[in-house]
């Protein structure tokens, strides 16, 4: 009982922690040309008061304590708050799949941060290493960490709007590879779930039907083993975790997820088994298509 008592004071204090760290770094300051300015605090603050009651306050008991069959720290690292996790990225440079004077496709190893994240321990990521060879590399999109695959970076403003755009108005074509937990009954579908943060539990994100956004995945199953199944996963729209969300709310989440997943999924893997495995679009300077792929670099168990 008091071993339940303390996780639970833990994960609430953590929970009001990080979300005015939040609330203060997004509403209250804001930074112009080296300046701080007022930002619209009374239009934010009733934002992430929103979320925040959303999203902790009125979740039921069973989401604010671990299960009884579920050990006290497997439910911290499954839903834990502002926990540190030691960062340690790959050696190796990413491969280069692409480069001329408008964009640069690389193929990033799960594990290498797409950009920097909070604090210096994690500046070392993939726009830094590219721009050591490119310094005006310029980020386009994202993959998770845990996500290796195709990558793409513009090398200049006007390439960078050019691909933002293409992206925003769905006109880049992704294609990811995932193991996923057992098989679907159906050989193929549409997951048609919107998302939204989970501020307490961030990273994560979660299905909410009432103010999430759209959000939408097609699936079709390629190949299967007596314990999981190989999928192409094709994203119509650009959501955080979408793959890994939609994949779990199926009941058959991504092996090796440790945000996701069941603890049989995430131990049968030793990373996360998502694969940015095809990208294309419209070359921003010429207009001509193109297109990458990448082998897929783990095996179905």
């Amino acid at each position: 009982m008091t071993g339940r008592l303390v996780r639970f004071i833990f994960h609430f204090v953590s929970g009001f922690i990080n979300f005015f760290a939040e609330f203060f770094n997004r509403t209250i300051i804001r930074v112009t040309r080296g300046q701080p300015e007022c930002a619209k605090t009374e239009q934010n603050c009733n934002k992430w008061l929103f979320h925040f009651r959303n999203s902790f306050i009125s979740q039921p008991p069973e989401r604010r304590r671990p299960p009884a069959n579920v050990l006290g720290w497997d439910w911290f690292r499954k839903n834990r708050i502002g926990l540190a996790h030691n960062y340690a990225p790959p050696p190796d440079d990413p491969e280069i799949v692409h480069a001329d004077d408008w964009l640069i496709v690389i193929d990033k190893p799960s594990g290498l941060l797409s950009v920097p994240g909070r604090g210096p321990e994690k500046a070392d990521c993939a726009i830094s290493r590219i721009q050591k060879a490119w310094p005006d590399a310029l980020t386009v999109h994202r993959l998770d960490m845990s996500t290796s695959g195709l990558l793409l970076f513009a090398r200049s403003k006007d390439a960078q709007r050019e691909l933002s755009r293409q992206f925003e108005a769905g006109r880049v074509e992704k294609t990811y590879i995932a193991d996923v937990w057992g098989r679907p009954k159906s050989q193929h579908g549409l997951v048609d779930l919107p998302l939204i943060t989970d501020w307490p539990n961030r990273p994560r994100q979660k299905v909410d039907r009432e103010i999430g956004k759209p959000s939408q995945t097609r699936y079709v199953i390629s190949q299967s083993s007596a314990v999981a199944s190989r999928m192409s996963l094709t994203p119509l729209t650009g959501r955080s975790h979408q793959l890994r969300v939609h994949m779990a709310e199926l009941g058959h989440p991504i092996l090796g997820d440790e945000l996701y997943a069941h603890d049989e999924a995430e131990k049968i893997a030793t990373r996360l088994h998502l694969h940015a495995a095809e990208l294309a679009f419209t070359h921003p300077q010429s207009g001509s298509p193109m297109r990458f792929q990448s082998s897929c670099p783990f095996n179905l168990p």
